[in-house]
C-alpha cells in the first residue's frame, strides 16, 4: 500500500496588505504602557492627524510576509515560532492555499 507523498514549496512569496494603523492591537507589555499612548499621541500630532477628535488616518500597506522561500518535506515535522503580529498565521494560510487576496492585499 503506497501513499501518496506531497511536498510544498513556496518561492520567493511576499504578501502585503491595507491596514489600518489605529485598528484594535495585540495587547503586550510594550503597547498597553501609559508611555507608548503618550507616544503615539505626540506622533499623530508631528504627522498632522488629530487623533483625539476621531480623525481617522488613512490606511497604511503593510509587509506581512516578505520573500519567503521553503520547501517542506513529506515525513517531517516542522514549528513555526514568532513574535506576535510576525506573519506565523500569514505564512500557513499560504501554505494551504487559504491565503486572501481580497481588500487590496497583494
Amino acid at each position: 500500500d503506497e501513499k501518496l507523498q506531497v511536498e510544498i514549496r513556496l518561492c520567493n512569496l511576499s504578501y502585503t496588505a491595507q491596514l489600518d494603523p489605529n485598528a484594535k492591537k495585540i495587547k503586550t507589555v510594550f503597547n498597553q504602557s501609559p508611555l507608548y499612548k503618550v507616544r503615539k499621541l505626540i506622533q499623530g500630532y508631528q504627522n498632522g492627524e488629530n487623533l483625539l477628535w476621531g480623525a481617522k488616518p488613512a490606511l497604511v500597506e503593510k509587509t506581512i510576509l516578505d520573500d519567503i522561500s521553503l520547501v517542506l518535506k513529506p515525513g517531517k515535522m516542522y514549528l513555526i515560532l514568532g513574535p506576535p503580529a510576525s506573519g506565523k498565521t500569514t505564512l500557513l494560510k499560504a501554505i494551504s492555499g487559504r491565503l486572501s487576496t481580497e481588500n487590496n492585499a497583494k
